[in-house]
């Protein structure tokens, strides 16, 4: 094996010479293999990847040849290189420095540092610069929508390669919170805004963070600080208009909601009106959290009317912004109820069970809920005579009485595939209805058999002990 390791580095060099970059770094690479203690071939990779524009892997090697020969002048100037073609001048500067100690007549070390020094000399300068337009809050104004869900995640993917590339800039991380705010990620747009320069525009982001996910209140104060700095600032005052609007509109709906149910005042008509102003007011403004927020309201209303079917209505429309609101879920699990569609709110409940697992009364809304479409079956479905259900427990996952745990949980998962009602989507009516009903037959017989306690109180009861 002894000179296999030279007849790489070798044949990189020539590669190299001849202007082969990419073959030049797979000749290195072999030679790093064969013998990964050699600081030269870590040096030679790296001269190959920075051709090749590849710095970040010419760094990397640059310091694995220093490990390796702390001596090598070399490794010190292909790092040098490396670090100023990553925007990193002061790392740059340490290492050109290094290689100056190592030879103090090193031209190529000389004129580093010099590039290094001037770097960093104009770094600081347009961070000086970049400082001062953060407060004064010279960026464009945010649109209130993207054009497009596809726009708007191209506009993120932009946004996140100039963030790699230069992670430093006030700018570019400005654009990735615009980006993450016009795809609806507020919760990690706000976050992004941590890292902001003071001034007016990380204000104006966070309230457009805030107010977009439904902290108005939030979103008000950031605004209005923005205005102590900048008083003439237009798009922080043209915001703080929207969102005052929005506000007045949201809390008077707040307060005639919890009037009108908490004190049976009859102000539900109200609140009705003043979210529907807000959601008009909204309509085409990317503000999933907000208007999930007013839909939630609403539809808390219709239903204390009992307009079911406009509580149904609203509460979609919020899901479809937020398939995992969980508030909305649980109302529309309500109204489904208070419809007698059982089925329908046990479903409901299954769906909150996955989103918010904690949810307070969970266990016994779905017993609850269970129960009540079992009976209404039993009262509507059933000929007169046959008072229980399409079979016990052990029947709906065809099991023995005799069923081991593990028995139990492998006929569930199969029964459970087979009636998922997703499954059903596409099938007709009466189809989509079977197979509802008799999912949440095998989700409930699980729940029961599935528990030890359960299963030995259901078998005590219909005496399978």
């Amino acid at each position: 094996m002894a000179g296999a390791q030279e007849k790489e580095n070798d044949a990189g060099t020539s590669a190299y010479n001849l202007g082969k970059h990419d073959e030049a770094l797979q000749h290195f690479s072999e030679a790093i293999r064969l013998s990964p203690g050699n600081c030269i071939y870590h040096a030679n990779r790296a001269s190959a990847a920075l051709h090749l524009g590849r710095a970040d892997v010419a760094l990397q090697d640059a310091k694995n040849a220093i490990k390796r020969g702390a001596g090598y002048c070399k490794a010190y100037l292909r790092g040098g290189a490396a670090a100023m073609a990553l925007q990193r001048p002061h790392e740059a500067l340490s290492m050109f420095q290094q290689a100056l100690q190592l030879k103090p007549g090193s031209r190529a070390a000389k004129a580093g540092c010099g590039a290094a020094a001037k770097m960093a000399e104009q770094q600081r300068s347009a961070a000086e610069q970049e400082g001062r337009t953060a407060m004064c809050g010279e960026r464009p104004a945010l649109p209130l929508a993207a054009s497009d869900d596809e726009a708007a995640a191209e506009q993120l993917l932009s946004a996140e390669a100039m963030l790699q590339a230069r992670p430093g800039l006030h700018s570019a991380k400005c654009a990735h919170v615009e980006a993450l705010i016009l795809c609806q990620r507020y919760t990690d747009a706000h976050s992004a805004c941590e890292s902001l320069l003071p001034g007016v525009d990380k204000l104006y982001l966070q309230a457009q963070a805030g107010w977009r996910a439904g902290s108005l209140k939030e979103a008000l104060a950031a605004l209005q600080s923005a205005l102590a700095l900048m008083q003439d600032s237009q798009k922080c005052s043209q915001l703080m208009d929207l969102v005052a609007r929005v506000m007045q509109h949201d809390d008077a709906a707040a307060a005639a909601l919890e009037e009108g149910i908490g004190r049976c005042t009859g102000r539900e008509e109200e609140c009705i009106e003043e979210c529907t102003a807000a959601l008009q007011l909204t309509e085409h403004c990317s503000c999933a959290g907000l208007r999930c927020r007013l839909l939630y309201r609403r539809g808390r209303a219709h239903s204390a009317l009992s307009r079911h079917e406009d509580a149904l209505s609203d509460c979609a429309a919020a899901l479809k912004l937020n398939p995992v609101h969980a508030d909305c879920l649980h109302l529309r699990h309500q109204v489904h109820r208070d419809m007698e569609k059982y089925v329908e709110a046990f479903l409901d409940l299954q769906r909150l069970r996955k989103v918010a697992p904690g949810w307070r009364g969970l266990l016994q809304l779905l017993e609850e809920t269970a129960t009540l479409s079992l009976g209404n079956r039993r009262n509507h479905h059933l000929p007169a005579g046959n008072q229980n259900m399409a079979g016990s427990f052990y029947e709906i996952l065809h099991i023995p009485v005799q069923a081991s745990p593990q028995d139990i949980r492998r006929a569930y998962r199969m029964q459970a595939s087979k009636w998922h009602p997703d499954k059903w989507v596409n099938g007709e009516e009466q189809d989509v209805l079977r197979a509802k009903e008799k999912y949440m037959e095998v989700v409930m017989a699980y729940e029961t058999l599935g528990d030890d306690q359960k299963r030995c109180i259901y078998n005590a009861r219909n005496s399978l002990c």
